[in-house]
């Protein structure tokens, strides 16, 4: 839980008062994505931390899913999200908390954690566009 705090605290610096309902929210959608990540993995006392590692990418990336609402394709309609926007969100979340963590890697001198959070940071990148991003974004245009 404790990343999820600081991914707070680090969108909160500067920020106006009226910005905390934002802030608090993008916090719960990790907290959410959390609880499915632990789930999933049947883990129910791992941190957040914990699942973003380079072998956990696909199991983050499945979660996303799950909590976006992910409808298979059927006939000849295309995969879509029921709420495309919070993949999206989340992803984006992702990344700032794989960022802390490289950070944190950063100033402990801690190499190891260091590469994971960026491999991790890495495999999102890369697949996420074509496994989330991509499924989210055609959501959202086919909506309009």
């Amino acid at each position: 839980m404790t990343l999820i705090l600081s991914f707070g605290e680090l969108l909160s610096v500067g920020q106006a008062v009226s910005k905390y309902p934002l802030i608090s929210q993008r916090m719960r959608q990790l907290a959410g994505l959390l609880i499915q990540l632990r789930e999933t993995a049947n883990m129910p006392h791992a941190s957040l931390q914990s699942f973003l590692k380079p072998e956990c990418s696909d199991t983050v990336i499945k979660a996303v899913l799950v909590v976006a609402k992910f409808e298979e394709s059927a006939g000849n309609a295309t995969a879509r999200l029921s709420v495309p926007s919070l993949a999206l969100k989340i992803g984006h979340s992702l990344r700032k908390c794989s960022t802390l963590l490289v950070n944190k890697a950063l100033r402990e001198k801690d190499e190891a954690l260091e590469r994971e959070a960026q491999s991790f940071v890495r495999l999102l990148d890369s697949e996420s566009q074509h496994r989330v991003s991509s499924i989210a974004l055609r959501t959202m245009k086919d909506d309009k």
